[in-house]
């Protein structure tokens, strides 16, 4: 009897170790899909950021361009 008493508190023990480990598997995956969307922004973030950086140094030697040619006019 005690036994088997000792058996079922286990099984019991078990259960609720299975439970919260799925629980914490859940939230763990939850996690990670909020990470990756979170990198995939900041990697096209980066993207956007490289862009306006080539345009602005694009426009500035436009405008230096401008400003000698009317220095030479």
């Amino acid at each position: 009897v005690d036994l088997q008493r000792k058996v079922e508190e286990r099984n019991r023990l078990l259960a609720e170790y299975k439970k919260e480990l799925g629980q914490k598997d859940r939230h763990l995956q939850q996690h990670q899909t909020k990470l990756d969307e979170m990198l995939r922004q900041l990697s096209e973030a980066s993207y956007q950021q490289v862009d306006l950086e080539r345009e602005l140094e694009h426009k500035e030697a436009l405008l230096a361009h401008c400003m000698k040619r009317e220095a030479e006019e």
